[in-house]
């Protein structure tokens, strides 16, 4: 009878354990930047436009190579992957195009 009632402990214990586990969604957008600064991002693609928190754990990238926020720049084509739960962050920015408005 205790192994009974440990197994049952134990799989309601699982269930409530799985089913307190957070799950962010993750979306991407590919547009051009607007506006830059140290926490945010604005991109535009069309009439679409996103406005995404970017923090020190932001990985930015072109190609292989790793930058920092300070080398995004306005009219840059980039490719955000960022979570969707409360609020818009980016985990991961991509450079697809250098800027064609800025030296």
């Amino acid at each position: 009878m205790k192994l009974f009632s440990n197994t049952v402990l134990f799989i309601v214990l699982l269930m409530f354990a799985t089913s307190s586990i957070v799950y962010t969604k993750t979306e991407s957008f590919t547009g051009r930047v607007i506006s830059v600064s140290d926490t945010t991002i604005e991109l535009k693609k069309g009439s679409d436009e996103l406005i995404i928190k970017i923090n020190q754990d932001t990985k930015i990238s072109k190609g292989k190579a790793l930058l920092s926020i300070a080398d995004l720049k306005i009219c840059q084509l980039i490719k955000v992957q960022y979570s969707s739960d409360k609020e818009l962050l980016a985990q991961k920015i991509e450079i697809i195009e250098e800027s064609y408005c800025t030296k």
